[in-house]
């Protein structure tokens, strides 16, 4: 009798595989053969799901940010003002940092091995920015695009910071004082400290 298999499931345990690969030697660094061994398949079963090394990367920068959002928007409880808002997403995202900066350490990888960023190259992985720019959009109420992008900016730098060794407030302290410099912008702007 032939086997059932779950292929999302066992796509999901591909791209799980192959992460760690790409933090450790870069995206230069990783073959399929390598990734197929530690996925514990044939090169031709990786190569059934993904056609080649790009698709395979695209579909994990992807898998990841799906995961990370979900974790992040579940677990930010929501605010009163854009202030507590801005605080309770950096409360969220605290416990998953060390996993977010890799996710951010491989793609600027792949930027520097190409050139140009994946999601210039790679539809998914801009599918993918532009459901994190949405998702922060949405769970902080902002409506303006440009304090968005400032935000996502603001993340990746304070990731970048701690991974640096340079670290001289928390996350939380940090998302405390972004939130007071979004409320003193919507204040100054709208003459509300909300969105």
């Amino acid at each position: 009798m032939p086997r059932i298999v779950d292929h999302d499931l066992y796509r999901k345990q591909l791209l799980a595989s192959c992460a760690e690969l790409f933090a450790k030697h870069g995206y230069a660094g990783v073959t399929m053969k390598q990734v197929a061994k530690a996925g514990g398949v044939t090169t031709g079963t990786l190569y059934h799901y993904f056609p080649d090394k790009e698709s395979l990367f695209g579909a994990l920068v992807q898998e990841m940010n799906d995961r990370d959002l979900e974790r992040v928007t579940t677990q930010t409880p929501g605010g009163e003002s854009v202030q507590e808002q801005v605080a309770n997403s950096f409360r969220a995202l605290t416990p998953h940092a060390e996993g977010l900066l890799r996710n951010l350490l491989i793609l600027i990888d792949y930027t520097k091995q190409h050139g140009e960023p994946a999601a210039e190259r790679i539809p998914s992985v801009r599918a993918a920015n532009d459901a994190v720019r949405q998702a922060v959009a949405t769970t902080m109420h902002i409506g303006d695009p440009r304090l968005v992008t400032l935000f996502c900016a603001i993340m990746d730098g304070l990731m970048l910071e701690h991974y640096l060794g340079q670290p001289h407030a928390t996350f939380e302290e940090q998302g405390d004082l972004l939130g007071e410099i979004f409320a003193a912008y919507f204040q100054a702007k709208y003459g509300s400290p909300a969105s």
